[in-house]
């Protein structure tokens, strides 16, 4: 499956993706600032939800992820200047991954394993018995797409075809793009 941008599937446990979350990158220039913590994107209805439905159905979304060293070391490699200064940027501030979609699953787990939001069914990873709790944190559940080989551009452009499904509303389609004017928008409203 690594087509064109070099992806390497791979199957992560929530275990793994609680551990890996502060190193992912959540960039505003194409996504919006969800995740619970951010209080955008998923209602907390939606992520205990979510979870039950995970937990007991092993039903998951899948997480899209740029590998920043991989992809950095690709932008060099093809000249991509506006890449090779990004993916530079995101490296020295410590993180390993760029969300390209993804981020209210990740972000709904990171805080389920953190105890800080409930199932549905009302229960926090802790009220699950010892067996339950290990097989919850360490099955290797949640599909996970890792581009090695993919551009600043590209991603922007990744990230609109993914949510062609789910329509991005007029706000998130403008501002779904790397340019000075999305940039100073950006910085204006924040």
């Amino acid at each position: 499956m690594a087509g064109k941008y070099d992806c390497d599937p791979q199957r992560w446990s929530f275990q793994h993706i609680h551990r890996f979350y502060t190193k992912i990158f959540l960039d505003d220039s194409f996504q919006r600032k969800g995740g619970l913590e951010r209080g955008s994107g998923w209602s907390e209805k939606n992520s205990s939800s979510y979870l039950e439905s995970a937990i007991s159905e092993g039903v998951t979304n899948s997480l899209i992820l740029a590998n920043i060293d991989e992809c950095l070391y690709h932008a060099n490699r093809i000249g991509n200047q506006e890449s090779v200064e990004y993916f530079k940027e995101r490296q020295s501030a410590g993180h390993k991954y760029v969300s390209i979609d993804g981020n209210n699953t990740s972000s709904t787990i990171h805080h389920f394993m953190m105890g800080e939001v409930k199932t549905s069914g009302g229960k926090f990873l802790s009220d699950f018995g010892e067996t339950k709790i290990e097989e919850i944190s360490h099955e290797e559940k949640v599909q996970v797409y890792i581009y090695r080989k993919i551009t600043l551009s590209e991603m922007t452009k990744k990230f609109r075809n993914v949510n062609k499904s789910t329509k991005l509303n007029d706000q998130e389609a403008r501002q779904a793009r790397c340019t000075e004017l999305a940039k100073f928008i950006r910085e204006v409203s924040n």
